[in-house]
């Protein structure tokens, strides 16, 4: 009796290896589904969901969903980017919702719809609409946003915002634990109501 299944599984396995040593892949594509060392660069992708350890660069995507550590460089997303793990990156456009759990650290990033941080948060001349954070710390350094939520963190005594470089809150910053800090340096400013913090100008 003929065995369909197993061409099939041998396919699959074979597939599996060479991820797991490593992808490089480019051109347009359609969903992308793929675990191992993915290396994204250089072309379009459709929506793309990765388990494991993702490096991209110069590429384009509908959305990006990684379940690992994720590196990317001069990416543009016209969807939403999930995140679970480390995220740190440059040139990044997403004009669709921005989901990390993980630390997340970024320069030149642009975000058309909400971010949502669970992790450490850092970013250096930077945009935002508005941002939610669970964090003890998040430093913002010549960024532009609307509005600032921190969740409240149980684990910390104390969670404090630092605005750098000029950065400007257009709108409020509200810690929901109502034991916040807000550092803002010389030129730095929040245009509504810092609550549930004290604030200290440097």
């Amino acid at each position: 009796m003929f065995s369909f299944g197993k061409p099939h599984r041998i396919k699959k396995t074979a597939a599996l290896a060479l991820m797991a040593a490593g992808l490089a892949l480019s051109g347009t594509a359609s969903a992308q589904s793929m675990t191992g060392f993915v290396a994204l660069q250089g072309k379009a992708y459709d929506d793309v969901k990765i388990v494991g350890v993702a490096d991209m660069k110069q590429i384009t995507a509908k959305s990006i969903d990684v379940t690992g550590p994720l590196t990317f460089k001069d990416v543009t997303l016209s969807g939403a980017l999930t995140a679970q793990g480390p995220v740190s990156g440059s040139n990044v456009v997403a004009a669709g919702p921005v989901k990390v759990t993980g630390p997340f650290n970024v320069k030149r990033f642009v975000a058309k719809d909400s971010t949502d941080v669970i992790g450490g948060f850092s970013a250096e001349d930077s945009s935002f609409t508005d941002v939610a954070v669970l964090s003890n710390q998040v430093s913002l350094d010549r960024c532009k946003l609307r509005n600032l939520v921190i969740k409240k963190d149980t684990s910390a005594k104390t969670q404090t915002v630092t605005l750098l470089g000029g950065t400007k809150v257009l709108g409020d910053i509200t810690f929901d634990s109502g034991n916040g800090e807000v550092v803002i340096a010389k030129g730095a400013s929040v245009a509504g109501t810092v609550k549930g913090a004290k604030v200290i100008q440097n």
